[in-house]
């Protein structure tokens, strides 16, 4: 007990001390920027982690456009709170590798565990090896490991968390399987145990509890009993690797989704949460925050987006923050799958100590989006990575999308190579039919539609997250519109009604 106790105590100091530093960043504001990265192939940014300096550090995979097998080349990417990078290129020979995971490690050299699933060109791409690929502050590779678990492998459920004693634990779900490995800092396998349903569940990432004395990860489908709790966070012991104790999140709250320490022995959620609306025969979604106690029973929670569109958190991290005064909730607004036909948003609010909206503002509507990471930055800001896909191609090729927004939501910055729309309100479908929905978290707002003449024939005022308005006795056409604020002028665009 006296040597986890003095684990502890090392592993707060050693919290405490990363949040100092960076929450002395805070008074240094740096402009917002955004990057659209297109090499000619299918680019997909994963999880962005922080470093000492206060640089996002994360994972950029790219495979050429194919109807066939991907083949992924990794890129690390280092950016600067300004927007300058660099980048480290993981690819090797006859190989397949995609790196999912980055996770910030401090034992030994201080630098970055990278983690990914790979296969050598012939063999079977169902039968991946798991790659571990550890790489210092300077992005220099200290050492890569191997290891063959031979199972079969998909998505993202794989995750991986520094230890307290300097050892790192690494887990991956598959096929109602929970494999658990933990490995040296240098790369040795020191156990490994499997777990099989009912207790594995599918794994959306690992955390400390809200104390930093035991792993939690994070599953949905693990010990579930019926009813509307499907997500828990189970306990593990570090050294036998043995399940301990398990929590239910709230009803609804599913992956993808993140849970994290808080202040005051506290746990901070975010996530997708999804339901059945009986009364109107359909799903609802929404994406959703909580501050839990150590109990896991909800202190404060917020759900936003309109629960009539599809709407999910970000793929791999939605939450996030620095300054415990601020924080960050994000995803995707009008979610499509594969190629998508549709505009849509990313979706990102800001949030303060008891879950009250700061801002929320939409980017993007111009093209299929989904946001995959948010990263909170040391200066008040927040980065997004997320993928574009135009509207109009067929075929699966996306862009990766790097968006830094400044303290305030906007992107001031003059190094932008393609910008993205940022609104505080979206007018949604778009075209539409006999319902005109506009969303906005400002108050005070005119919604003001014309007609072809440039005669205004609606203005409505704006009152809650979602207004309808309807256009049932509209024709057929094209309608420009404004949201403005006390005369201001929020957004403008032209509204098209389908036959």
């Amino acid at each position: 007990m006296q040597n986890n106790n003095r684990h502890s105590k090392s592993f707060k100091f050693f919290l405490s001390a990363i949040f100092i530093v960076l929450f002395s960043s805070l008074y240094a504001q740096h402009p917002g920027f955004s990057m659209r990265l297109d090499f000619g192939g299918d680019e997909e940014p994963s999880m962005f982690v922080l470093d000492e300096n206060g640089d996002f550090v994360g994972i950029i995979n790219i495979a050429p456009p194919t109807d066939s097998i991907y083949v992924h080349h990794t890129y690390v990417y280092k950016i600067s709170p300004l927007g300058d990078t660099t980048s480290l290129n993981l690819s090797k020979q006859d190989t397949s590798l995609q790196y999912h995971c980055i996770t910030r490690t401090m034992s030994g050299v201080d630098g970055f565990m990278l983690q990914g699933l790979g296969f050598r060109l012939g063999d079977s791409s169902q039968m991946k090896f798991t790659i571990f690929t550890r790489i210092d502050d300077e992005m220099n590779i200290l050492w890569e490991k191997i290891i063959n678990l031979n199972e079969f492998y998909w998505g993202y459920r794989y995750f991986g968390i520094e230890l307290m004693d300097g050892d790192f634990l690494y887990a991956c779900s598959n096929n109602n399987k929970l494999h658990l490995l933990k490995i040296s800092p240098l790369g040795d396998s020191l156990s490994y145990k499997k777990t099989v349903s009912p207790e594995s569940g599918d794994l959306f990432g690992f955390t400390y509890n809200s104390d930093s004395t035991r792993v939690l990860a994070n599953t949905e489908w693990a010990y579930y009993n019926g009813g509307d709790s499907i997500s828990s966070a189970i306990e593990i012991d570090e050294e036998t690797l043995e399940f301990t104790r398990h929590w239910f999140y709230p009803d609804c709250f599913r992956g993808p989704y993140r849970n994290m320490p808080y202040t005051e022995n506290r746990m901070l959620a975010g996530g997708s949460s999804h339901w059945i609306n009986l009364a109107e025969n359909k799903f609802e979604d929404q994406i959703s925050a909580y501050i839990l106690d150590s109990d896991h029973n909800i202190i404060h929670q917020v759900h936003r987006t309109d629960p009539d569109t599809i709407s999910r958190a970000a793929e791999i991290y939605g939450i996030d923050y620095v300054d415990p005064s601020i924080i960050y909730l994000g995803g995707t607004h009008n979610l499509q799958y594969l190629v998508g036909h549709e505009p849509s948003w990313i979706y990102i609010a800001k949030l303060n100590d008891t879950l009250g909206v700061e801002y929320e503002k939409y980017l993007g509507g111009d093209a299929n989006y989904v946001c995959m990471n948010i990263t909170a930055s040391p200066d008040g800001g927040v980065l997004i990575t997320a993928t574009v896909h135009d509207i109009g191609i067929t075929y699966f090729q996306r862009d990766a999308m790097i968006i830094k927004l400044d303290a305030n939501g906007s992107i001031t910055g003059t190094n932008d190579n393609k910008s993205i729309p940022i609104s505080d309100a979206i007018v949604y479908p778009n075209p539409g039919g006999n319902q005109m929905f506009v969303r906005t978290a400002l108050k005070n707002c005119q919604l003001l539609v014309f007609d072809v003449t440039g005669k205004q024939f609606i203005n409505k005022t704006l009152q809650g997250l979602v207004t309808s308005i309807s256009m049932e006795q509209v024709p057929a056409g094209s309608y420009p519109y404004i949201v403005e604020q006390q005369g201001k002028k929020i957004i403008s665009g032209t509204w098209i009604k389908q036959e």
